[in-house]
């Protein structure tokens, strides 16, 4: 086996130069005392890669896996996949495992599963042309752990791996992970109710985080919405600024409670904000009432007028998550665990 200080990883970027996530992921490998470099989707893998580091997926994977269809087995980096993102699950597994594959771009490509299923979906990815990209995300999955491609699968949610672990596909669980990068405590003034970030994406958000505002005004508070329409998104200093003048961040999901959308939580925390969130069965690392809110959407404007009246059990929930998050759940232990799946991976491959 080799040191570890020898083992070269690559990770995958669908931008250059790559964005805040890649580049402290990348940090975190170099501190861990990996060799690390990142290279473009279309690009060509680094020589003599050891593991190829997927954090996301933010884009295609299939200019990707056709490079690695195409290097003999022997010499093939092994593929280290954080996924990120979040299942439009589909109810019951056997429906789940028929119509995933169709829209999965690696399926159709490799035409797998027989002329029936190829045509079905040609006729599918048509119809559906922009709405199947999440049921497609489950579907490269499977795709990737029958084609023996899958070597390392690291998830952010409970939930998620237990649902893959019904398809055979094993993985291991670790959080986002925070990172002093995210953001510092300014201490401003909390002159903003409730701060939005991110796309809309559904009708069932649209809707809730407008009523949202529409309830909060009703009680003269103010509600920013940052969905790249409205206001821009928000990045770097500016949204450190933002949200070191907001009480709350709302996690409303986008289809259902399956939405796995912890990213959120913790920008959020690393700028003193509180989390608020809808009920999920996404089993993190935080207890309600003590480092989060747990609301339904209806019970929303309540609970945040409650926590601003009452301010000193809103920073101890906002405290606690920050402190919370600055002992257990570091992003270089995340990073650090995934890494030692794979270079136990690397080391059964190599005896």
């Amino acid at each position: 086996m080799q040191k570890r200080k020898e083992l070269l990883i690559a990770s995958l970027v669908w931008q250059w130069p790559p964005g805040q996530l890649h580049t402290l992921q990348g940090e975190v490998l170099k501190q861990l005392g990996y060799s690390h470099e990142f290279f473009q989707l279309g690009s060509p893998i680094p020589p003599q890669t050891d593991a190829i580091f997927v954090q996301g997926p933010y884009g295609s994977l299939l200019p990707l896996i056709k490079q690695l269809k195409e290097m003999p087995s022997s010499s093939r980096p092994i593929l280290v996949y954080w996924f990120q993102q979040s299942f439009d699950l589909v109810p019951y597994q056997r429906v789940r495992r028929l119509v995933s594959p169709l829209f999965s771009e690696l399926d159709r490509h490799f035409h797998s599963g027989g002329w029936a299923r190829r045509n079905l979906s040609r006729v599918m990815s048509r119809v559906v042309a922009g709405k199947g990209a999440r049921l497609g995300f489950l579907g490269d999955l499977l795709w990737l752990h029958r084609q023996g491609l899958l070597d390392v699968l690291a998830l952010s949610s409970s939930y998620y791996s237990t649902l893959l672990a019904e398809y055979g596909i094993s993985s291991i669980v670790v959080p986002r992970g925070y990172h002093p990068d995210y953001g510092e405590i300014l201490n401003n003034e909390r002159d903003i109710a409730v701060v939005w970030m991110g796309k809309l994406r559904t009708k069932r958000r649209r809707e809730a985080v407008y009523w949202l505002r529409e309830q909060l005004e009703k009680r003269g508070l103010t509600m920013h919405i940052y969905d790249g329409v409205e206001n821009p998104f928000i990045f770097g200093d500016a949204r450190m600024e933002v949200l070191n003048r907001t009480w709350f961040v709302p996690n409303i999901f986008f289809s259902d409670p399956t939405n796995e959308l912890s990213i959120r939580f913790y920008f959020a925390a690393a700028n003193g904000a509180a989390v608020i969130t809808e009920p999920s069965p996404h089993q993190y690392r935080f207890v309600p009432g003590q480092h989060l809110v747990v609301s339904s959407i209806e019970e929303m404007p309540d609970e945040i007028v409650h926590y601003i009246e009452h301010e000193e059990e809103w920073r101890l929930i906002s405290e606690s998550m920050l402190s919370h998050m600055q002992t257990n759940l570091r992003l270089e232990t995340s990073i650090a665990t995934i890494m030692e799946q794979a270079e136990r991976v690397l080391q059964q491959i190599r005896q």
